[in-house]
Order: structure tokens, then sequence, then C-alpha cells
């Protein structure tokens, strides 16, 4: 393995995208990219604060222990979308264990469940990104094309007990969480203005 498939490779290890270790070693994403592609060569600072040596003896299991302890933490997205839903004056149950998938967020009156799919987890445009696993791709490509299966069983089965699904990836929230936001609160007032229209007529 050369040294630029090594750099991408303990950076996968650590799930992590190109922008998210070039905030970590205080780098541009450029950077990152040009030393996974071999056009230059980490600093002396950056090799002592990325040591691909004890990344890279990670075992399977060690990663497996990653992702689940990562999945199981507030991402940044989320917390950014939670904010901007909470500005609003929306209100919400987060990881909402009752229900299938333990959705991200949740509206209880509405029906509406809200889930935040990292690109890198749920395979996001899968048939490119599967290829770009230069090593354990007897692991990777199984876990996230599981993952993948299970997002659509999650999806369906919510969606036959009434309830509107609605997905977003990190990277939209992070390019634009407004935009993120205005979906969920047209699709919120949407259902709950219909539920007081039914209300209404019962009444009648």
């Amino acid at each position: 393995m050369s040294y630029p498939e090594k750099i991408k490779f303990a950076r996968e290890t650590l799930l992590m995208t190109q922008e998210e270790l070039a905030l970590e070693l205080g780098v541009t994403p450029i950077t990152v990219c040009r030393w996974e592609t071999g056009k230059v060569e980490p600093s002396i600072k950056a090799k002592k604060a990325f040591p691909l040596t004890r990344i890279m003896a990670n075992t399977k299991e060690q990663i497996s222990r990653n992702m689940r302890s990562n999945k199981s933490k507030d991402t940044k997205p989320e917390l950014m979308l939670r904010k901007e839903l909470w500005r609003r004056g929306l209100r919400y149950r987060k990881n909402y264990k009752p229900l299938a998938g333990k959705p991200d967020i949740v509206f209880l009156r509405a029906q509406i469940a809200v889930f935040v799919d990292g690109k890198m987890w749920h395979g996001y445009d899968w048939e490119h990104p599967k290829n770009d696993f230069k090593s354990h791709q007897d692991f990777w490509i199984p876990k996230i094309e599981h993952n993948m299966e299970r997002d659509f069983e999650v999806t369906q089965n919510l969606i036959e007990l009434g309830w509107l699904v609605l997905r977003f990836w990190d990277f939209e929230i992070k390019k634009d969480v407004a935009a993120c936001a205005d979906k969920i609160e047209q699709a919120y007032r949407n259902r709950t203005e219909s539920e007081a229209r039914d209300a209404e007529i019962q009444i009648n």
C-alpha cells in the first residue's frame, strides 16, 4: 500500500471525511485531497497529529466498535438542524427509541420522522464510492449495503404506520440548513392543519 493510500485508509478507518480530517489537523480539504492523491506529502507536524501506524493497526472489530460509538453521538448536522427547528418554534423528540430506526427527530403529533444520514454510512451515490475502498472491502461494502437495506425497511415500516419520513444527507444540512428546515416546517404545518380541519369537520 502506497503512502497516499495509507492516508486514505487511515482516514476511512477513523470514519472521517476529508473535510473533517482537514478541520482536525488545521489544514484545508484540498490539502488532504492532495495527500491522498500523492501530489504532496504531509508536514512533520501533520504526521505527528495523524499517526498512520497506530491507526492502521485497528482490527475490523475495533472499526466496528468505532462505527457503533460514532453513530450514537449527536452529529454536527443533527445539532444544526435541531437548533434551526427549535429557533422556529418547532418542538420535537430526538433519537426516539419507540419507533423503528430510532429517528433523529420526531414530531409525535404530526407523525413525522426525520433522519439525518451520513453519506458514508448510508451509501450516498453508492455505485461510485463503493469502488473507492482499497482495503477491507469485505467489511465495508457489506456493512454499508446492509445499512442501506435497513434504511429502506425502516422507511417502509413507518410509512405503513401512517408516518411521513423525511431523510436528509448530512452534507445537505451543512450546505443549507434553512432549506432543510423549510421542508420539515412545511410538512409539519400541512399535517397539523389537516388534522385540525378533520377535527373541525367531525365536530360539525
